[in-house]
This record gives structure tokens, sequence and C-alpha cells, in this order.
């Protein structure tokens, strides 16, 4: 059985190998009012230890597809993709309804799920997400280029009397 010690519910909505990934229902009180909010999280079956997933700053978090070490899921405000280490925040479609981004599953880099667009009934997606390089590596990267390209040069010899495009 899979169950979040302490929680109001607990449901499993995705596996990969001998992990399970889904959400569970923490109770709350809201103005003098029980109220709930969902929590992701993973488990091992061979270990059987839990860990908590939760989108930094968001109250929300579902986890709901993985696959080895990557899991989608939704929190307060879109879609999500987990690496293991750090969340990236996936960007719903132009026009989209705000908070209804949600991510379903996971295989290899493709991601599927749902969004509903402005004045439309939900549309599924299917989304390959790319990654934004990061500066400090765009720099390192055209910094070997260059250097390269610099040696490479200065070993050309060309004739005075060759064209351009002869070596």
């Amino acid at each position: 059985m899979i169950e979040v010690a302490g929680a109001n519910g607990t449901e499993a909505m995705g596996v990969s190998g001998n992990n399970v990934v889904g959400l569970y229902l923490i109770p709350y009180m809201h103005q003098g009012i029980q109220a709930y909010t969902y929590q992701g999280f993973e488990y091992n079956t061979v270990s059987q230890v839990y860990r908590t997933l939760s989108v930094p700053g968001s109250v929300l978090t579902v986890a709901a597809g993985i696959d080895g070490n990557n899991i989608v899921g939704w929190y307060g405000s879109g879609a999500f993709l987990y690496d293991g280490s750090s969340y990236t925040l996936l960007n719903a479609p132009p026009g989209s309804v705000a908070g209804q981004f949600v991510a379903y599953g996971i295989s290899g880099n493709n991601i599927v799920g749902y969004y509903e667009p402005v004045g439309n009934g939900y549309q599924g997606y299917l989304a390959t997400p790319i990654p934004e390089p990061s500066g400090m590596g765009l720099l390192a990267l055209g910094s070997v280029v260059i250097v390269i390209y610099g040696g490479r040069r200065s070993r050309e010899k060309v004739s005075p009397k060759s064209s351009p495009n002869e070596h």
C-alpha cells in the first residue's frame, strides 16, 4: 500500500521502475474552515522512502508522471519538469487560462498534458522542452570556438597568388 503518513489521502499517478509519483492531501485551517492542499511525492518501492516534491513558492504541487529521474506535474500556476535536483517551470501557450496548464506524463523528452485556451475547451498537447543554455556555458563554448578557429587560421599559409577559396 502506498500511503503518506499523516495525509488525508494518497493518490499514485505515475510509475517508472521502482519509483512511484503522485499526490497526497494535507489538511489545514483557513479562516476557521477545514481546507486541503495537494503535495507531490516520489516513493521508492525498494527502499520504501518517500520524498516530498514541492515547487518553490507554491502551496500546491502534484507529481503526475515519471520517466527515470524526470518528473512532471503541475503546481498552482502551471506545469513543471523536475530532473531530480531542480524544477523547470514550463511555459503555457499564449492565450491560455491562468493555472490551466497541466503536465500528466513523460517519456524520454516528450511531455503530454492539457491546457485551456481562453474561450475554448481543453486541448491536449505533446511537447519537447528545449533547455535554455546558460550564459556562462555559451561564453565558454564561444571561447573554445574562437580559440580553435584562431589557431587554425594562424597555421594556414596562403600564397599571395592564391584566391581566398584555394588552400
